[in-house]
């Protein structure tokens, strides 16, 4: 008996080390044929190339902050930092639909980053974040993110029921004495535009630039996203949104009247914006009573131009206004700006208008153009210390 088990002990420590061998080379060749089901052996350049994301290019020196626009798959160049070499940027074209809003840099190579949102509790009600002149962190703490679905947090941004996030602001370098108030385009937010106007500042302007609170865009489909009034064409000829327009207006001159009450007076402040934030700003600029110091109209034309009689304008007849266009421009035509210049001309003073294009830019902005805003900025808003 002592032997039997013995024989029956011995027999199995002699099978074991090939059975672990034989459980390990089946556990070996499992994983390695679902590796190779999931992973092709060899990708051609062709097919690589094509899920590429293509880099915007920039000169050497300048940091460029790409804001992927939802609503017409368009990629718009925010220059967010200038270096010695200023030349005018590529302008990009994506011609997928985007998601909502991301933000990615380009120096060297693409950098991949995080949307930017606001503080979940700023310390006052009327104090947004600040944005400075670099762009942000590849990886930022999570408390920036102070809602599950990834957006800023919804607060009153002005008076008039405008539900939307605090501005995005870029403070004065001492005590302000003015400020830009700049609207962004159609599905974008105030952060791109902070982030260039960063790289222009001078240092008694407070520059504001305000999100667009989210609604459905009929020109997009009735998709929801940031907007300050409804869109339902492109053409000179299309329906406007009446209505939605002037209570845009009345928001952005609730604006005006808060930095009127932090003791900027309103002939220290410029009203800006690009593509549909100018035209809201033209608009604005036209139908307030407040004197402002100037306008700046990026590449978009004037809402409701029908409703404007010849020489109704009050306060601001002799209104400097900068109105700048690319002739390229496929979504905004040239022609929508000439139309602008030459209505704006039998409302206000003619010799206050300058009308700039650039060669080659699209629906985007360059450079050149950053540096004539910077001029206009500098000559109407001087220090006044």
């Amino acid at each position: 008996m002592t032997s039997l088990f013995l024989l029956v002990t011995l027999f199995l420590m002699q099978a074991r080390m090939p059975l672990a061998f034989l459980a390990t080379r089946a556990h070996c060749r499992l994983m390695f044929s679902r590796a190779s089901i999931s992973t092709p052996k060899s990708v051609s350049s062709t097919q690589s190339s094509r899920h590429s994301t293509p880099k915007p290019i920039a000169p050497p020196g300048v940091v460029v902050a790409k804001v992927q626009n939802p609503a017409f798959g368009l990629v718009e160049l925010h220059p967010t930092g200038f270096g010695p070499a200023l030349k005018p940027i590529q302008d990009i074209r994506n011609t997928e639909m985007a998601a909502p809003p991301t933000i990615t840099t380009s120096t060297s190579q693409q950098l991949p980053l995080l949307r930017p949102a606001l503080p979940p509790t700023p310390p006052h009600p009327m104090v947004p974040v600040t944005a400075g002149s670099s762009p942000p962190p590849a990886a930022p703490p999570p408390t920036l993110w102070p809602s599950s679905r990834g957006r800023p947090a919804v607060r009153c941004m002005c008076g008039n029921n405008m539900s939307a996030p605090l501005p995005a602001i870029v403070p004065a370098a001492r005590k302000a004495t003015a400020a830009v108030i700049f609207l962004h385009g159609l599905g974008d937010t105030g952060h791109g535009w902070s982030e260039a106007l960063a790289g222009i500042k001078s240092p008694h302007v407070k520059y504001i630039c305000p999100h667009a609170p989210f609604m459905p865009v009929t020109l997009n489909m009735n998709m929801s996203m940031p907007s300050w009034f409804d869109i339902i064409g492109l053409s000179p000829d299309s329906q406007e949104d009446e209505v939605g327009i002037k209570q845009a207006a009345e928001n952005v001159k609730a604006l005006i009247d808060q930095e009127v009450k932090n003791g900027i007076p309103s002939n220290r402040i410029i009203l800006g914006g690009f593509s549909q934030g100018g035209a809201l700003s033209l608009y604005t600029a036209l139908t307030t009573h407040q004197k402002l110091a100037g306008v700046v109209a990026l590449s978009c034309w004037l809402p409701l131009r029908t409703s404007f009689v010849q020489g109704a304008v009050g306060v601001n007849k002799e209104i400097p206004v900068l109105q700048c266009h690319g002739d390229c421009d496929p979504l905004v035509p040239l022609m929508f700006g000439s139309l602008t210049v030459e209505k704006l001309k039998t409302m206000i003073n003619p010799a206050n208008i300058t009308f700039k294009t650039y060669s080659g830019m699209m629906h985007s902005s360059c450079i050149e153009e950053m540096m004539d805003i910077k001029q206009f900025i500098d000559k109407h808003l001087p220090p006044v210390d």
